[in-house]
């Protein structure tokens, strides 16, 4: 949710005005403004000269063959859509390749209309990429397993979690907790349903003098289904990057009832900042809360009410033990290591 004006800066370096670690390039090809793949370009310009292609707005002035050809490594955020020529253009300059198979690319949740895997028609397209990759990565277990079971075959996955900076997701004593519920994640239809926010409203009123509030961009096709909200819901809209962190950090409790999810990076931000999580015991969600939490049964409203409850009359201990889980387990600093020893040994291979 960062304004664009942050991420634009990420595209007026070149390699030829960058250190390099033994004169690597990296390219890195991406298609979404997400917070996690700015970090990654910025872990991995410590340690080599790196160059991005993000293709929602530099394929009209940059030239993606002639990127690769002055690369060393292909890294692809997503495989998904704007994957595909930069995989084949990769191996036919016989550069190695490293695909981020998370998210939508490789889910398949037929149920909820969610993910290229879920259709024959689009399914070649992650499996092409992946195919044509030196390296897959995951962000999950969750995820590795479902690139497993798309590829049905023996490929190269290695896990390694989102990171995420302590330091930006303070946990601020100074601030009061609110009895407040919130959740986090831009909304369309598709993720209105998949993100559960459908659940959160119907929750929201068992506790009609709690604040719920929906954090996030929202599309003009799901206004319908949110217009009969109840009263003590609110929908915010995008918010900026400071307005974020100061619900993380008034919140008491973020709600989460998701039916897929990769990772779940707002549950993450929301723990580093003291929110007590309730999620549902879905996918990656289990891997991310730990004992730092409350569970729901995908779908169990009375179990949601009590956990939501729980949650909100929980001690400020719960809350900093979430942030501590979150500090420890899923740090940048781990990540960028792994991705260093990642690129390393791809690079090294035959």
């Amino acid at each position: 949710m960062a304004p664009r004006s942050k991420n634009e800066t990420l595209h007026t370096e070149h390699w030829s005005d960058m250190k390099t670690k033994e004169n690597k390039k990296i390219l890195i090809v991406y298609n979404h403004d997400s917070s996690w793949i700015k970090d990654d370009i910025e872990m991995l310009r410590r340690h080599y000269g790196v160059e991005t292609f993000f293709y929602r707005y530099d394929k009209k002035r940059k030239k993606l063959s002639s990127l690769i050809k002055n690369c060393d490594v292909v890294y692809i955020w997503f495989a998904s859509y704007h994957g595909l020529k930069a995989a084949r253009l990769g191996k036919r300059y016989k550069k190695k390749v490293i695909t981020v198979a998370s998210g939508y690319s490789v889910a398949n949740v037929p149920e909820q209309n969610y993910g290229l895997a879920s259709k024959f028609y689009t399914r070649w397209i992650p499996k092409y990429i992946i195919k044509n990759s030196d390296a897959t990565m995951a962000v999950s277990e969750a995820n590795k397993k479902e690139i497993s079971l798309l590829m049905k075959s023996d490929v190269d996955i290695v896990t390694i979690p989102h990171g995420f900076n302590k330091d930006r997701y303070e946990l601020d004593k100074k601030i009061e907790r609110e009895k407040m519920v919130i959740t986090v994640g831009g909304l369309d239809m598709i993720s209105f349903k998949r993100k559960g926010v459908d659940k959160y409203m119907n929750i929201a009123k068992y506790f009609p003098d709690i604040p719920f509030v929906a954090i996030g961009k929202i599309n003009d096709d799901v206004r319908g289904e949110i217009k009969n909200a109840p009263s003590n819901v609110e929908f915010t809209g995008f918010v900026s990057d400071q307005e974020l962190l100061g619900f993380y950090q008034r919140a008491k409790a973020y709600a989460q009832f998701s039916f897929h999810e990769a990772f779940g990076c707002s549950v993450a931000e929301a723990m580093l900042c003291g929110c007590v999580p309730v999620v549902t015991r879905t996918a990656s969600l289990p891997e991310v809360v730990g004992d730092r939490g409350f569970y729901v049964p995908y779908w169990d409203e009375g179990a949601a009410v009590e956990a939501v409850d729980k949650a909100l009359n929980a001690s400020e201990e719960l809350g900093e033990k979430a942030r501590d889980r979150i500090a420890g387990k899923f740090s940048l600093g781990k990540r960028e290591e792994k991705l260093v020893e990642l690129i390393e040994e791809t690079v090294r291979r035959i």
